[in-house]
């Protein structure tokens, strides 16, 4: 039926329908509770996701216990992108998220999913193309102020391209993968054209407050 859940900083709001099973002892209180639960969401809208904040028009199920809540799919709209959600939350006492979204992204929009200093360090740059991306959330929820929840942006170039100030063409045909963290930037394999001649780079740039690189270009 239509739900609603409203907390301080957490809101649940569309169709869920719920299936539940229960085991428990009636002679015994001191055995605990056992029970199982499925949910299907129906364009529904989470509000105060960590990282996400908004995700909204979800479908999908949701699955529970004593000890945890995972989904292995759900469908939604996170930031403006279609993405499908895979991950869990364990130990509600102190829960501990690993929750990944994956969908096709538009280069063009890298930059609302990268962290502030990485914008202000590819400013210079304006991409093209599709990248199948992958976004990992994982860490403790209960203590994001001294544990900031950590994250890994994975995206597999295919075909992009990107313009810079500082070159008088494009750089065309990019292929390979770009793995972000929250202060290192790698290049894995990746392979491109410029003016009619094929290049190679791989490495890594850490500490992206003060810069560090090792690049190999070939």
């Amino acid at each position: 039926a239509k739900a609603e859940i409203v907390s301080k900083d957490f809101s649940v709001k569309g169709d869920v329908d719920a299936n539940g099973k229960f085991s428990f002892d009636l002679k015994d209180k001191a055995v605990s509770l056992k029970y199982t639960a499925d949910t299907q969401l129906r364009d529904t809208k989470l509000t105060g996701v960590p990282v996400f904040g908004v995700i909204d028009r979800i479908n999908g199920k949701i699955y529970f216990d004593e000890t945890k809540l995972w989904t292995d799919l759900l469908k939604g709209l996170a930031k403006g992108f279609d993405c499908v959600f895979s991950g869990t939350i364990k130990d509600y006492s102190n829960p501990r998220l690993n929750l990944t979204a994956k969908t096709d992204l538009d280069l063009g929009r890298l930059s609302e999913l990268l962290p502030p200093e990485m914008k202000e360090k590819l400013k210079g740059y304006a991409f093209s193309g599709i990248s199948k991306l992958s976004l990992n959330v994982s860490g403790l929820l209960k203590q994001q102020d001294k544990a900031p929840l950590a994250y890994v942006v994975t995206s597999d170039l295919l075909d992009c391209g990107v313009k810079t100030d500082f070159l008088d063409k494009p750089v065309k045909s990019i292929n390979g993968k770009l793995v972000v963290k929250q202060d290192s930037l790698a290049l894995k394999d990746i392979s491109a054209f410029f003016n009619d001649k094929k290049y190679l780079l791989s490495g890594e740039i850490t500490d992206l407050k003060a810069p560090s690189c090792d690049l190999a270009l070939s």
